[in-house]
């Protein structure tokens, strides 16, 4: 087992601006849009490496290829946004994927290695993890030709796409996302799944059922649902899991959902209810929950709260300890959010953490202005509270460029860069169609963060 080693460091860095103003030396003034003529690209995933670079994943539509096909794709920039050409084709991977998935080839989550290589987990013609090297090649010794897909047929249940992915302390490979589960004749039901594997990309039997874990809160019969989109490892090697859950059959409302797993891969007992934990931030709240982040024994969960039940849609994070009671020390009993200001909001959402206790959560919002779509990021201080160095009252709103009308704006994922949040998504490419978009916000505290396990 790896011991997780803290280490930080505070800098008082050159002059970027205000905290959350759009930092005008990354990219081209502060931004960066990659817009081929020739395909569509969307970015689903964002991570930075231990040298700054950054990693972007997500899918290319390649449809000025004889047979248009959708292809899962890793970018690779350099600290300051521009392509990194030593990765793959000139800063570029597509990942091979098999034929006949039900869902389009993506890459939903990255993990940077400390040896400069990197885990990209997504369907990858199913639910799997490439590991690519420092150059961009397929490791030929992970998997099979560098690729792991699991299935889950035998449990009942076709896997879809891994969302998220983390490392426990003994480097095994954690995945976290959802599959497909029917019942002849009958509607089929989205359910959370996770699978744990050994460092080349073997199945670990030793966890749940040969390596995979399933988990339902009701069945197909009564349609409700259930996905994960965050997990992290401990250093007791348990499994954090988090995400969404619609409990109540045919309702279009999702509470949060929390599982943690002990080493084997069965729910432990100590946690909220028989390893389970579901939280509304009040009652009928449709609370659309994601990824989470772990530090010090306490998971904090980022989503959009509300876009029908409440007053207003908001960015919301809850907290839950360590026994898996909701942390109400944590904003107003656990829960901490940030109003968007009217109805809309898109559902996708990321969060992650620095070493200093404050939290940023990334979601798509429409600008109050002009109603166009617009990047939303909230930081909150280590007690939940609205960061007010931050932005306006802890509410940074990001103006992306857009050539058309702004229809392909969708924040999708968010991470640090030396404290800098550096959030990414898609806008407007050609007509029709959408291209990669990534910024960098500034941030006048810098704090490395050690605590990943990589």
């Amino acid at each position: 087992m790896r011991a997780l080693v803290f280490a930080a460091c505070f800098v008082l860095p050159a002059a970027w601006g205000a905290d959350g103003d759009i930092d005008a030396a990354f990219g081209t003034d502060g931004h960066v849009v990659f817009a081929p003529a020739d395909a569509s690209l969307s970015a689903f995933a964002v991570a930075v490496t231990d040298d700054d670079r950054i990693v972007v994943g997500g899918y290319r539509w390649a449809f000025a290829l004889d047979d248009m096909p959708y292809q899962a794709v890793v970018w690779r920039l350099l600290a300051n946004g521009a392509p990194d050409l030593s990765f793959g084709d000139g800063g570029i991977v597509v990942i091979p994927t098999s034929a006949g998935s039900p869902i389009l080839p993506a890459v939903w989550s990255i993990l940077p290695l400390h040896d400069g290589s990197l885990l990209a987990a997504g369907n990858l013609g199913g639910f799997g993890v490439a590991h690519l090297l420092a150059d961009g090649q397929l490791d030929a010794s992970f998997g099979v030709g560098g690729v792991a897909t699991i299935a889950f047929d035998d449990l009942g249940v076709e896997g879809m796409a891994a969302f998220a992915i983390a490392r426990d302390g003994a480097n095994r490979i954690l995945l976290a996302g959802s599959g497909s589960a029917s019942v002849t004749g009958v509607y089929n039901s989205t359910v959370g799944v996770a699978a744990r594997l050994s460092v080349d990309g073997m199945l670990d039997t030793q966890f749940a059922s040969a390596g995979r874990f399933v988990f339902t809160a009701g069945n197909a019969m009564t349609q409700q649902t259930t996905t994960f989109f965050g997990i992290a490892g401990d250093a007791s090697d348990r499994a954090w899991l988090s995400g969404r859950a619609q409990l109540v059959p045919y309702s279009a409302n999702y509470s949060a959902l929390a599982v943690r797993l002990l080493a084997d891969g069965t729910p432990d007992a100590a946690f909220g209810t028989a390893g389970i934990v579901t939280a509304n931030r009040h009652v009928g709240s449709d609370d659309n929950m994601a990824a989470g982040v772990l530090r010090d024994g306490r998971w904090t969960i980022g989503g959009v709260c509300d876009p029908y039940a409440g007053p207003d849609t908001a960015l919301c994070m809850l907290r839950i300890d360590a026994d898996g009671q909701v942390d109400t020390g944590f904003g107003a009993d656990g829960w901490t959010s940030a109003s968007l200001g009217q109805s809309f909001a898109l559902r996708n959402s990321a969060i992650t953490c620095g070493t200093d206790g404050r939290c940023v959560l990334l979601g798509t919002a429409r600008n109050p202005a002009t109603s166009l779509r617009q990047f939303a990021v909230l930081r909150v201080d280590p007690d939940g509270t609205p960061d007010a160095t931050f932005g306006d009252a802890g509410l940074a709103r990001i103006t992306v460029p857009a050539d058309v009308d702004g229809t392909h704006i969708t924040a999708r994922a968010i991470a640090l860069q030396d404290g800098r949040p550096v959030p990414a998504g898609t806008t407007d490419g050609v007509p029709y169609v959408s291209a990669l978009y990534a910024t960098r916000l500034a941030s006048n505290a810098v704090f490395d963060d050690g605590f990943e396990a990589r």
